[in-house]
């Protein structure tokens, strides 16, 4: 887990924050590796040829308005894809 706190930055430091996802000065991001064990399904959206595509809560996300906040999470075949 990488913690990136705002700061005085050169100017290449400032070039380099679109491309690393930090946020600006005073910010604060922390960056996660996420699985598909972290979330929880709820329903399948849809299929295609290549996977599926389901809805999903974050299991200790955060809530908007009193609710889990809904994602969608695409589900490919590798084996299809790589055909």
């Amino acid at each position: 887990m990488t913690k990136i706190f705002g700061g005085k930055k050169d100017k290449e430091e400032d070039k380099n924050d679109d491309e690393s996802g930090t946020y600006g000065r005073r910010s604060i991001k922390i960056k996660q590796r996420l699985s598909k064990d972290d979330f929880q399904i709820v329903d399948k959206l849809g299929s295609g040829a290549f996977g599926s595509v389901y809805g999903v809560i974050k299991k200790d996300g955060i809530k908007e308005k009193g609710r889990d906040k809904l994602y969608a999470m695409k589900i490919l075949d590798k084996e299809k894809v790589l055909k």
